[in-house]
């Protein structure tokens, strides 16, 4: 059973002369009226409490983005590290989705003669030269069917300049702007190849040449023992042919 709420006033009746001969009270229903302010004070606290979480939530959003800030600052910081690393590496560095030169540092456009303008707008098998073509693409294909993260080959490059490089190729499988790419390496070992090359052509000559000067030195001296031995043979003293002896011997 719902409760009811009066609201009684009472007013005392007096007379001409000021005495008091009665009281009139009066009753008013204020359930109604009560019951909106119970929920007057609800939506009040209620309130109270939502600025309570909402000063809460904000001081959250403000550490998130400060946290966010630090993030961003912290990222910021390594992507220029690494741009710095790669833009400064001896070696080319490059990405090729599709078989496209899609990005590649300093070093590669001073590796092949060819400036971003031109680079990419060309396909990779542009700079490779033909007789290396088949192989590299049949690594790279057997690579990927495979799905080896990294994988190796030594190619020959024609530069814009028409010198031809040797380029010793390395290989990941990445993922850049959605779709599978390589992340590749390119060290120009030309000057190793050559050096190594001149190397072997050195000792075949010092093996020819040590060849012949033992040859040379078994004939004289074949030729001096054979003398030696006809001198042993002729008439000399007992002090010459003394020493002649210990030659032979």
């Amino acid at each position: 059973k719902e409760s009811v709420s009066y609201l009684k006033t009472a007013s005392v009746l007096h007379t001409t002369t000021g005495e008091v001969f009665g009281v009139i009270e009066t009753l008013r229903d204020v359930t109604q009226l009560r019951t909106m302010e119970k929920e007057l004070q609800r939506q009040q606290e209620a309130l109270t409490q939502s600025y309570e979480e909402l000063e809460l939530a904000q001081e959250e959003l403000r550490e998130s983005y400060q946290t966010l800030a630090e993030w961003q600052r912290a990222l910021e910081e390594s992507e220029l590290k690494y741009r710095t690393l790669v833009e400064n590496s001896n070696d080319g560095i490059f990405i090729i989705q599709d078989y496209r030169i899609l990005y590649m540092n300093p070093t590669c456009a001073e590796m092949t003669g060819y400036g971003e303008g031109d680079i990419y707008q060309m396909d990779l098998w542009d700079i490779i030269l033909p007789e290396d073509r088949k192989s590299m693409i049949q690594e790279m294909e057997n690579s990927l069917k495979e799905k080896k993260r990294t994988f190796r080959h030594t190619a020959r490059v024609l530069s814009r300049t028409g010198d031809i490089k040797t380029i010793e190729f390395a290989f990941g499988i990445v993922e850049y702007k959605g779709k599978e790419a390589l992340l590749g390496r390119g060290r120009n070992i030309s000057e190793k190849i050559r050096i190594e090359q001149a190397l072997e052509r050195a000792n075949k000559k010092l093996h020819l040449m040590s060849g012949i000067t033992r040859h040379d030195i078994k004939n004289h001296l074949t030729s001096l023992l054979g003398a030696l031995s006809l001198a042993g043979e002729s008439d000399l003293n007992a002090e010459t042919q003394h020493l002649i002896n210990l030659a032979l011997n």
